[in-house]
């Protein structure tokens, strides 16, 4: 056993610094943002590029084009690319956002200009093969039967569908005929209207010198100035708040659980005191909902709550899966914990407790060049603050738990809340 005594004092953690990148913009408008950290010979650079399905003009096409970028460009097919790739020991991949897409090039720094003009080469001229996008179809057809076997899957999709709309970009779900509807000419249209320098940014992240950073530069200037501009389509209204829907999965040995409601973006002024208190109720281990439901009752192996915010909406939810002879009582202690919040202020050790989680657990959100280039384009993507790091310690070190109590019964009253259970009838 280590001595104690010989160990330094540990001291409370005073603030919390968001990462301060470097940011060129480069002569077609980009944005470039370059994080410098780390030991190793390594570098990331990501690609992202705004929209999503905010702006697609068929549901699923972001989703389409995202799959299908890295399938070949005009001047190659993709086991050329994929063969390429590995040859240099790198990695390249897409990754499908609500609110956009992103590219992304992880390589050491010693192959990363042989494979820089490959990434812009299936960015400006991606070809979406026929063939490609055939078995595509299909094969999202056939992910998604197996999909719809799955309570939780099931209760998830009802859930995001009665908070925003069957219409709502943030509320549409797949179906095997959204797939079949999609042609080559929709995501070339999709291509044409989002990957331009003007409807993205980039970040640099890892071991960098001058030599990497001007690579990338030149590299990223060769993206098209402007493209067709992507519309938003015509928004519908969502919902009124609350509603109870069960889904029958008679054949389903568990429940899924999903309460909550729509709330707000990111940015607004609420999010780090809801953040804060999303935690006490569900957000990690010493959480009220898991004491309770998990460890007092056993009713489930995990319960949580979280926040889930994209660039023009968000919201609270509570999710679990328990045996449907327990989905009545399991929603009896949800309800009982939301008006317990909204009745009763926190005590001062519990919120001390979510203190030091929270602040150790930001803490290593941020640590490496990677993690910090993950927490800078989230702002970015959703017009968030940069700063919101220093926000969320800014309440962690200053509200009281009156003030928690407050922001529970404005935000999280239970006739609000929308649930959502998928399994047996009980």
């Amino acid at each position: 056993m280590p001595d104690r005594s010989k160990m330094p004092p540990l001291r409370p953690l005073q603030t919390l610094r968001s990462p301060e990148p470097s940011v060129f913009t480069l002569s077609n408008g980009l944005k470039l943002y370059c994080l410098e950290a780390g030991q190793l010979e390594v570098a990331r650079l990501d690609l992202a590029f705004r929209g999503g399905r905010w702006t697609e003009h068929k549901p699923l096409v972001a989703r389409g084009v995202s799959d299908l970028m890295l399938e070949g460009s005009c001047r190659h097919d993709g086991p050329w690319i994929a063969e390429q790739v590995d040859f240099f020991g790198a990695s390249l991949g897409t990754t499908y956002l609500m609110d956009g897409l992103e590219v992304s090039l992880f390589s050491l720094n010693r192959y990363f200009d042989a494979l820089l003009p490959l990434l812009v080469e299936v960015v400006t001229c991606p070809a979406f093969p026929e063939c490609e996008l055939c078995t595509f179809i299909e094969q999202s057809k056939a992910n998604l039967l197996v999909d719809l076997q799955k309570p939780d899957v099931v209760a998830y999709r009802t859930f995001t569908e009665m908070l925003f709309g069957a219409e709502h970009p943030y509320g549409y779900n797949s179906t095997p005929a959204g797939y079949d509807a999609l042609t080559r000419a929709d995501l070339q249209q999709f291509a044409v209207e989002h990957f331009h320098a003007r409807n993205a940014f980039a970040v640099l992240s890892g071991r960098l010198n001058d030599r990497l950073v001007e690579q990338t530069r030149e590299a990223l200037s060769r993206l098209p100035v402007q493209g067709k501009p992507a519309q938003p389509k015509s928004i519908p209204p969502c919902p009124p708040h609350g509603g109870r829907h069960h889904v029958a999965m008679p054949r389903q040995s568990q429940t899924a659980i999903y309460v909550g409601r729509r709330l707000w973006p990111r940015r607004h002024p609420d999010f780090p005191a809801m953040y804060v208190l999303t935690q006490i109720l569900g957000g990690y281990f010493g959480s009220r909902l898991i004491k309770r439901i998990r460890e007092k009752l056993g009713y489930t192996y995990s319960i949580y709550a979280d926040l889930e915010m994209m660039r023009h909406s968000g919201y609270f939810y509570i999710t679990t899966q328990v045996a449907p002879e327990r989905a009545a009582e399991t929603l009896r202690e949800i309800f009982a914990a939301l008006h317990n919040l909204t009745a009763h202020p926190p005590d001062q050790a519990e919120l001390q407790m979510v203190r030091h989680y929270l602040l150790g657990n930001m803490l290593a959100n941020v640590d490496g060049p990677f993690n910090q280039a993950d927490y800078i384009r989230t702002p970015l993507f959703e017009e968030a603050p940069a700063d919101m790091l220093e926000r969320i310690g800014h309440v962690l070190y200053h509200i009281t738990p009156d003030e928690l109590q407050a922001l529970a019964a404005t935000w999280l009253q239970p006739d609000t809340m929308t649930v959502v259970t998928a399994g047996p009838e009980h």
